[in-house]
């Protein structure tokens, strides 16, 4: 059960990743809202944010407290997580070390997911959370639009088209593609 907990832990932590480096709120993230395969179901009151609002919720009953907001949604995740890492725990199935090990690795499989997502939508080779960061608040701040923000960089002529030399690259190397430190938080 050790293992099975790990793999389960490890999906939706890559799930959350990939939610938040593409803009998608699920909306309702009970326990039995999430998938041990780490999928996406119960298309309940789901959505992609339109402007870059960290507070969006599709979900209208969701509006007071924002529960499940955009922002909330990886410790939402991983909260689930830790709901069945208990109940594997109390049944005598996993032991209290082998739990937490699995749990552990959530937030590395959540951060190597989105900092990844992230890098590819910059055009970069490694994920650069000064750039990323400064570039999500600017979003929030001026309500750009999500999607159209990230397409638009895509016609920014990169280094090697704007200069004669053919020797710079036209993609920085950040040197920064291992995961943050755990705690780190995702915009």
């Amino acid at each position: 059960y050790a293992a099975w907990l790990r793999e389960v832990v490890e999906r939706t932590g890559r799930l959350a990743g990939l939610w938040q480096g593409l803009g998608f709120v699920h909306g309702v993230l009970n326990t039995d809202n999430m998938s041990i395969l780490g999928l996406t179901i119960d298309y309940g009151p789901y959505g992609f944010m339109d402007s870059f609002d960290p507070g969006f919720t599709p979900n209208m009953t969701d509006f007071e407290g924002r529960r499940y907001c955009y922002s909330n949604q990886p410790q939402a995740c991983q909260w689930n997580c830790i709901q069945l890492a208990n109940a594997l725990f109390s049944a005598d199935l996993v032991e209290k070390e082998a739990a937490e090990a699995a749990l552990s690795r959530y937030a590395e499989e959540l951060y190597a997911t989105y900092n990844s997502k992230m890098a590819a939508k910059l055009g970069l080779n490694g994920h650069d959370q000064a750039l990323t960061t400064e570039l999500l608040t600017l979003m929030a701040q001026s309500e750009a639009d999500w999607t159209n923000t990230f397409r638009a960089l895509a016609h920014i002529p990169s280094t090697a088209d704007t200069t004669s030399s053919s020797s710079s690259s036209s993609v920085p190397n950040n040197n920064s593609s291992s995961s943050p430190a755990e705690g780190q938080e995702l915009p």
